[in-house]
């Protein structure tokens, strides 16, 4: 798998001036990053960050219990609220990914943390989207418990061959 130098990207955005989608591209291309996994990702990360006042949110983060057990490697995670944002593609509703999603969602919610799902439907109205997760973020700060969840990797987390792909 290659991947596309962000600097070719952002040599093709600016060539472009009345480009269908430009604006949105030139602001997703400031927050570009290699720990994203897909592009409903991306998406979904432009829309928490610019529309829903998200900040400092983490990507593809493993996220652990307090007994060093992995409860799930979230999307994208607002460490301070406590959200965790899932995005799923359409090949999360076979029933062999839904019920792996269900139980990583139940692991990341019984540490304390809130998990919004977003799919590319949620895309085709984005006011509505950034309404839900910003509504979702209020609800985590103001019914946060004490963590029970970190993102320290525990010792055996160097050693787990699976794990490589998240650091």
């Amino acid at each position: 798998q290659s991947t596309t130098p962000l600097g070719h990207i952002r040599a093709v955005i600016e060539s472009q001036r009345k480009t269908r989608g430009i604006a949105t591209a030139r602001q997703a291309i400031e927050l570009a990053s290699r720990r994203s996994a897909s592009p409903l990702e991306s998406s979904t990360r432009l829309v928490a960050i610019t529309m829903a006042g998200f900040v400092g949110l983490l990507e593809n983060v493993p996220i652990f219990d307090l007994d060093g057990q992995l409860a799930g490697v979230a999307d994208l995670l607002d460490p301070v609220a406590g959200v965790v944002v899932e995005t799923d593609g359409s090949h999360h509703r076979d029933a062999e990914t839904h019920t792996s999603d269900n139980r990583r969602e139940e692991s990341l919610e019984r540490t304390g943390l809130f998990v919004a799902r977003v799919t590319g439907h949620d895309h085709r109205d984005r006011p509505a989207l950034a309404a839900r997760l910003a509504a979702g973020r209020r609800h985590a700060l103001r019914t946060s418990t004490p963590a029970e969840w970190t993102i320290e990797k525990p010792s055996w987390w160097s050693s787990w061959e699976p794990g490589r792909r998240w650091d």
